[in-house]
């Protein structure tokens, strides 16, 4: 059956198509950041165990619902039923962290251990996405692997779009000298690749030229956003409720690889911690 209402909802819990899940993470980031910079949260220690963006410098690599670091969401695979997020909780105790806003999003797939100074690295696009694979909606995180140096590098990324057309660019920059582990680039204060002309997503990463190179390393990041929820104060939860308003029943791919993105509400400090839970039913 498909999820068309709530006496469908009722029905899919009660044949236990149903699943929630709990994650508790704290950050990776070795120095405190600055208000209003974004981080991605899958490296982030805790519930699940953090994740990696491991394997050889710019091979692409898919991220699945088996890769450590992945948001529990019951069974990998409900087809053919179609899998819906119901519910979105987070809070935390970190006062540098709130307010804050976050995005639940599918980790798709990552290039690693891309030079930020000299010779840029050769991108390997042999893996392609695995959800999403179009590139509609799809975008693009640029995150500090190892800390940067004590400059601002200015990453031009070339990527061929959701029609397959390629040389479309964008342009992201480290918005701070030093730049630590789990930092997002941003572009006017935003960590997505700005996109070209009418484009609405991207296939695939295909090279990049830098400027003001440092030392260090970053990872290129394809996600889908999901969903965001809003953290307003210390230890105050916020219940995003999925099932009414415009953000209704986001789908949830088979095998989504799902974790948090977020922008920090004060000078973040290291080791900042936050938890919930998000349900999901399928039918």
């Amino acid at each position: 059956m498909a999820i068309t209402g709530l006496d469908s909802i009722y029905a899919a819990r009660a044949a236990g198509k149903y699943n929630k899940g709990y994650f508790q993470k704290v950050s990776s980031n070795g120095a405190a950041s600055v208000a209003g910079h974004w981080h991605e949260f899958f490296t982030a220690n805790g519930i699940p165990a953090a994740g990696a963006f491991s394997g050889s410098a710019g091979v692409a690599t898919q991220m699945t619902a088996a890769t450590q670091g992945a948001f529990p969401i019951g069974s990998a695979s409900v087809t053919p039923d179609i899998r819906h997020a119901t519910s979105l909780k987070m809070q935390s105790p970190t006062a540098t962290l709130v307010p804050g806003v976050f995005y639940l999003v599918d980790y798709l797939l990552y290039y690693p251990a891309c030079v930020v100074t000299g010779t840029p690295t050769t991108l390997n696009n042999t893996a392609t996405l695995p959800r999403y694979t179009t590139g509609e909606g799809v975008q693009c995180l640029v995150a500090v692997q190892t800390a940067n140096g004590a400059t601002q590098p200015a990453l031009t990324l070339s990527y061929t779009d959701q029609d397959g057309t390629t040389g479309n660019t964008g342009v992201l920059t480290s918005p701070a000298a030093s730049s630590a582990i789990s930092k997002l680039y941003l572009n006017n204060g935003n960590p997505f690749l700005p996109l070209a002309g009418t484009d609405t997503g991207i296939r695939k990463i295909d090279s990049y030229t830098l400027a003001t190179g440092t030392t260090g390393t970053v990872a290129f990041v394809l996600v889908k956003i999901l969903a965001e929820i809003d953290l307003y104060a210390i230890n105050t939860g916020n219940l995003m409720n999925f099932t009414t308003g415009d953000d209704i029943l986001p789908v949830i791919e088979d095998n989504a690889c799902l974790g948090i993105i977020g922008s920090c509400g004060g000078a973040m400090i290291s080791s900042a911690a936050f938890s919930g839970t998000l349900s999901n039913i399928w039918g």
